[in-house]
């Protein structure tokens, strides 16, 4: 069912077409005597063919506007041959050019019915302010300049007007509000064109030899429109989708906010990301990524509607504006609206792909007063539902809070690096079966000059999302070794940890660094153990094989922590050159009491022992957890059972012995 808008828009064409072409038959029937083709008229009707079938495209704003010269040599037509033979020139041009482009029925009828009445408009304002035309060599006079100009600007307002109620009409917009962002552009283009009419006479009176030199400019203004626009296209475009980028959005977002403020509605901006994009891209390689990328665009595109705009800001991640008559009920239905374009899978050559994403929404006026305002405000929104179950969050102005907070401490964490503000604590690990400590894990302690002691686990997950996790563990690895140099100096060698990030693990220049270190500091490497994660080893498993087998190769501990949370393949791990397994405490601390969290252990102490692996468990905190632990055969165990996490002087005091494990 067509909704009033569009029954509207379908009785104004209509009127318009009716009027222009009707107007004009009837013009040319009732002055069919005054249809003298000469040969200034026939050779002004051709040459504006010809202009009208080749527009120039221009770059304007975000779109690729076409102009067309018609308008010059029909209005010359109109000051020379009269408004019969000027209609007659001015509708067949037009309805060549319509036809050759294919255009529908419906918008063929309007162009040519809205120039008819265009240019009645313009004829009958000439008709009464001067005595035209007029043939011979003076068929222009200076007297004739202001009647020329009011007609040219009837042609002007006349033509705008039947267009922008159009345009108001289709978008649902005010017509002033149209009128008043495209009159200036359009107003330029008339001048010149219509202004260059009489010079147009004027050749024509002297010589009409000269009047294909008029066409080989316009022709050459063409071509460089051509190649203008598609430079214009391919910097406010995205080079992989095909979407709009980042300065196509701004420009986007720009205009929807100006016809918001006079329509006074509300505009949502959303920013989507792709779940699980990055292990994709990794696992089927960064060509699959890039096909997976452009259905996921051409599924995106297809949902919009033609008010709202979906852009690309790079990697996975899209943005999209769109207006909201009716405020927060209305851009849920838009997240779902870009929700369901996933709930069918995606198919890369024999493969189906499920895909999910995350969506961060904000409101203009809302949320921001302009758009990079709300835009970041839905990025925080973003972050909060990639950390939360949902898929769509709403922005909150406390999560906004905390992230900014969280981005203070980050700056401060970067000079507190610097001011050696970072220290550490050592928890022992230790042999269940005879209580010989056989090494430490360093944790990382920042002593904040506001806020005192800040646990790692307030810092350590966003420096590790800013890449400031390099530096960080650089800092780790210095202070570790320096301890165990002193251990050992002090005759307790002792074997130290650090925990290694999955930015550490994918670069390439971790064993160079590590090797720095160790030789700066004269600690032989099997003193050092590297803890990894399993979803870190997952992140890119080739890569992480590299980087593992040069660190071995070194003589460096290589252990796999909370083993059992994560996804990792055995056919992966198996591979690996790790020397250690350790059971994740979330198993260990319940597994006297759950028989399913015991299970898991006994299997993992059994696939850890059956591969020639160390296995240690974490979270041991009472004798008989030890006890149990030791009787399924694992190794060596950590938690408040044998100590809490304590600077490196407490820990010198400790009566245990010493050891470096397995060197």
């Amino acid at each position: 069912m067509r909704s009033r808008s569009d029954i509207l828009l379908a009785r104004y064409i209509a009127a318009v077409s009716l009027l222009g072409i009707g107007g004009a038959l009837a013009v040319i029937i009732a002055d069919a005597r005054q249809l003298d083709f000469t040969l200034v008229a026939v050779s002004l009707c051709v040459v504006t063919v010809v202009a009208e079938c080749v527009p120039i495209r221009i770059p304007r704003r975000d779109i690729a506007e076409e102009i067309t010269t018609s308008s010059t040599f029909s209005f010359a037509l109109l000051l020379v041959s009269g408004l019969p033979v000027a209609l007659v020139g001015y509708l067949v041009a037009c309805g060549i050019s319509e036809f050759r482009q294919r255009k529908p029925r419906a918008r063929l009828l309007f162009n040519v019915g809205q120039y008819g009445v265009s240019m009645l408009v313009a004829g009958g304002v000439l008709a009464i302010l001067a005595d035209l035309p007029r043939t011979g060599a003076a068929s222009l006079a200076p007297r004739d300049i202001p009647a020329i100009a009011v007609s040219a600007a009837a042609f002007f307002v006349c033509n705008n007007v039947l267009v922008g109620v159009a345009s108001a009409i289709n978008e649902g917009v005010r017509l002033r509000k149209l009128i008043r962002l495209d009159s200036p552009f359009q107003a330029s283009i008339a001048i010149l064109m219509l202004g260059i009419a009489p010079i147009v006479v004027l050749i024509c009176d002297f010589s009409l030899l000269l009047l294909p030199a008029l066409l080989l400019p316009m022709v050459a203004v063409h071509y460089t429109g051509v190649a203008a626009v598609r430079d214009r296209h391919r910097a406010l475009h995205d080079d992989l989708t095909g979407l709009p980028n980042r300065t196509q959005f701004a420009l986007r977002a720009e205009s929807s906010l100006e016809v918001a403020v006079a329509e006074d509605r509300s505009v949502a901006f959303l920013v989507l990301d792709l779940d699980r994009f990055k292990e994709i891209n990794d696992t089927l390689g960064h060509q699959q990524g890039d096909d997976l990328l452009c259905s996921v665009a051409a599924r995106l595109a297809g949902v919009m509607r033609p008010e709202e705009t979906v852009a690309r800001f790079g990697g996975d991640e899209f943005a999209i504006v769109c207006p909201l008559p009716g405020g927060h009920a209305d851009v849920m239905s838009v997240a779902d609206r870009l929700l369901g374009a996933f709930e069918a899978s995606f198919e890369l050559d024999d493969l189906q792909l499920r895909l999910g994403a995350s969506i961060g929404v904000a409101l203009w006026p809302e949320h921001g007063a302009d758009a990079n305002g709300v835009l970041r405000c839905a990025d925080v929104a973003l972050y909060q539902a990639k950390e939360s179950p949902l898929d769509v969050v709403l922005y909150d102005a406390d999560d906004d809070r905390a992230n900014l907070d969280r981005l203070t401490l980050l700056g401060e964490l970067r000079d507190g690096i610097e001011r050696g503000e970072l220290s550490l604590a050592f928890m022992p690990k230790v042999a269940l079966d005879t209580g010989v400590v056989l090494g430490v894990e360093a944790l990382v302690r920042w002593k904040h000059p506001v806020h005192g002691s800040i646990a790692p686990g307030a810092f350590i997950p966003h420096a590790e999302r800013t890449g400031l996790i390099g530096a960080l563990t650089l800092e780790v690895l210095d202070q570790a070794l320096a301890q165990a140099a002193a251990w050992a100096a002090a005759g307790t060698p002792t074997q130290v940890a650090v925990n290694i990030s999955a930015r550490n693990l994918l670069d390439r220049g971790l064993p160079e660094s590590v090797a720095e270190r160790l030789k700066r500091w004269d600690v032989p490497a099997t003193s050092l153990e590297l803890e990894i994660t399993e979803s870190t080893i997952m992140a890119d498993p080739e890569r992480a094989l590299a980087v593992l087998e040069e660190l071995a190769a070194m003589g460096v501990h290589l252990t796999i922590d909370d083993f059992g949370t994560g996804y990792s393949s055995l056919a992966y791990l198996k591979r690996l050159p790790v020397t250690t397994l350790k059971i994740d405490r979330s198993f260990v601390t319940s597994m006297l009491e759950d028989d399913q969290d015991a299970l898991i252990v006994q299997s993992t102490i059994d696939l850890a022992r059956n591969l020639g692996l160390w296995v240690v468990a974490e979270g041991i905190e009472d004798e008989a957890t030890r006890l149990a632990l030791a009787e399924l055969g694992c190794h060596a165990g950590q938690g408040f059972f044998f100590g809490v996490p304590a600077p490196a002087d407490s820990m010198q005091t400790r009566p245990a012995k010493r050891r470096v494990a397995r060197a």
